[in-house]
């Protein structure tokens, strides 16, 4: 999912409809400015069933985790480990 800033009550609702074992993982990008702080991962692990974090560079992916974009950053997805 994609959004502007001004649609994170409705991400809250989407989250808090879905269910604890979401055979799937989802990807946030929220268009914050560089210089902010983003509690998305917290506002978004307590309105549903799922954990919500930053991923970590080459980190898994894993069923049941919201992934959002820290500010100023994408999320590149890429199959297998690079090297």
């Amino acid at each position: 999912m994609g959004e502007s800033a001004g649609a994170v009550e409705g991400m809250t609702q989407i989250v808090a409809g879905l269910p604890a074992e979401l055979p799937a993982a989802i990807f946030e990008v929220v268009h914050f400015p560089p210089y902010s702080t983003s509690v998305l991962p917290h506002i978004l692990t307590r309105a549903g069933a799922l954990t919500a974090v930053h991923p970590s560079d080459g980190g898994p992916i894993e069923h049941g985790t919201i992934y959002v974009a820290p500010p100023d950053h994408h999320l590149l997805l890429g199959e297998g480990a690079s090297g």
